[in-house]
């Protein structure tokens, strides 16, 4: 093999081995419900992975006698093997506990990332042919594999995962290093029958990986995102599945939205069963005398954007989504997704934060977000005190912020500490510079225009919920939540609903805390 052949296979393992990686922090991140702590639990597993395999590679390679290129193919076919069955597997113990399937589903990354770590000092190895020239050899082909694993994340994580579901990504980067681990054997100094067993054997396993996958892998994110929860909802499945590069988005029967692994709303417009708590998006209108301009953070499962699109003052909707799955849902429920149809309504896929800074000269009158629950990773780009000062820059005189809590009083304490009034509806907090007492007879006649294909909402049984919606009080909260001792003030810096809740102790320790789950006795194994 050339030395050009050479720096081509650096490029290949450097992109095949990251692009495991992508979809391995894909993975486990809907398992662990998109913790703060997933994606560096499962880097270090890789990390470590890849180390011990370079560190003991070679002397594996000395005790079996292998050629370098015999043992590079059969690390890498054994990486592609364990890659490929390790999801299954690591999806079916999570169905008899969440704790130890990741524990499993870690130990399966050390698998595959030690065996992909022994390929490149024995490429190295074999690729430097003097000894004059070592140090040159040695960066071109470390240069090499540096452009193939940049390569890995930006194809695999921006593009593939956008064009194909995870699931059909793991076959396919599966697939090809079985490819190039085969090709590897058959130039490999070996006699000529043990090439054609190699051919036989190689392409058997890849044509039984096809036809296996949809067994293997069937119910794959239900098992991931349910864990042990999936035996109790057998043989339901989710009705729907949308995928992209920023997530996975599935509807449990009837109605209710899951992403990540985890509830995300339900598509509902009626204020009556409330089964989405939708009568905080009905209760805008009562805490603004007249909201023309709206921004919502986040479409979920776009109810929320249906009814404020049903409001007939409302002049401009500007809907920022980062995952375009939800987007795609919508449409299967045309009674929500027609608002994606209103040329008042505005969607963005893009990132709310950057959104709002690139366009510095938007103002509104109210800034919404029904954000994901506090505890999960990057939680605290939208309900910091940095990102609620960026909102406060965008409002109009008078507007408010209207945003969840999911249960954290930090978050109820942050917005005290940037505005003035702060007030809460459910689990829902509103806050503004402006006091939010607008007179019973304002509010009942703003939430008296909501209208829905020619019909008046609040008419009929619904006459029991405006009632209900003109008893909230609306007091401010801010002196007492500014006097409050023991809750911390979000910032980027400190992430503190991310961190505060899930432990800031040792890594080990954070991570045996959520291995260590006793939710199932060890006889359910067997």
């Amino acid at each position: 093999m050339s030395f050009g052949w050479v720096l081509i296979l650096a490029v290949a393992t450097g992109f095949l081995s990251l692009s495991q990686e992508i979809l391995w922090a894909k993975v486990l991140s809907n398992a662990d419900q998109a913790r703060p702590d997933a994606f560096a639990h499962m880097l270090g597993a890789f990390l470590i992975g890849i180390a011990l395999g370079a560190l003991i590679g070679r002397k594996i390679q000395a005790i079996l006698k292998w050629h370098a290129l015999m043992f590079i193919g059969a690390m890498l076919i054994a990486s592609a093997l364990i890659f490929f069955c390790a999801f299954p597997l690591g999806a079916w113990v999570l169905t008899l506990s969440k704790g130890w399937g990741l524990l499993v589903l870690h130990l399966l990354v050390f698998l595959t990332a030690f065996f992909m770590g022994g390929v490149f000092p024995a490429l190295c190895d074999y690729g430097i042919s003097s000894d004059s020239a070592v140090g040159r050899s040695v960066s071109w082909i470390y240069l090499a594999n540096i452009v193939g694993a940049t390569a890995g994340p930006l194809v695999t994580g921006f593009w593939l995962l956008d064009v194909d579901t995870v699931v059909n990504n793991i076959l396919m980067i599966s697939v090809m290093i079985l490819m190039v681990g085969e090709v590897i054997l058959l130039v490999a100094p070996p006699p000529r029958y043990v090439k054609m067993m190699v051919i036989g054997g190689v392409g058997s396993v890849i044509i039984l990986s096809v036809l296996l996958q949809p067994f293997g892998y069937r119910d794959f994110w239900e098992r991931v995102h349910f864990n042990i929860e999936y035996q109790d909802f057998t043989p339901e499945t989710y009705r729907f599945i949308e995928e992209s590069r920023s997530g996975v988005v599935g509807v449990w029967s009837p109605n209710g939205l899951y992403g990540g692994g985890v509830y995300d709303g339900r598509f509902n417009l009626d204020p009556l069963s409330d089964s989405n708590m939708i009568t905080r998006a009905y209760f805008v209108p009562a805490l603004h005398p007249n909201p023309k301009r709206i921004y919502m953070v986040g479409m979920g499962s776009g109810s929320w954007a249906r009814v404020l699109a049903d409001y007939p003052d409302v002049e401009k909707l500007v809907v920022v989504e980062i995952n375009p799955a939800y987007l795609s849902m919508m449409r299967r429920f045309p009674e929500i997704g027609s608002v994606l149809d209103d040329p008042r309504v505005k969607v963005y896929v893009d990132d709310g934060r950057r959104w709002l800074n690139q366009h510095p000269d938007e103002k509104f009158d109210a800034m919404m977000m029904n954000v994901t629950w506090h505890w999960r990773g990057h939680a605290t780009h939208v309900l910091s005190e940095e990102f609620l000062t960026l909102c406060k820059q965008h409002l109009n005189t008078g507007g408010f912020v209207y945003y969840n809590t999911t249960g954290s009083e930090d978050v109820l304490y942050t917005a005290a500490q940037v505005f003035n009034y702060v007030t809460q509806y459910i689990n829902f907090v509103a806050a503004s510079d402006r006091p939010f007492d607008m007179p019973d007879d304002q509010q009942r006649l703003n939430l008296l225009k909501f209208s829905r294909n020619g019909q008046r909402v609040f008419t009929g049984l619904n006459g029991q919920v405006l009632e209900d919606l003109l008893a909230v009080e609306t007091a401010s909260m801010g002196p007492s939540l500014r006097g409050r001792e023991g809750l911390w003030l979000i910032t980027d810096d400190n992430m503190a609903t991310e961190f505060k809740t899930n432990g800031s102790g040792a890594w080990w320790r954070a991570f045996w805390a959520r291995i260590y789950q006793p939710d199932r006795a060890w006889s359910q194994f067997f």
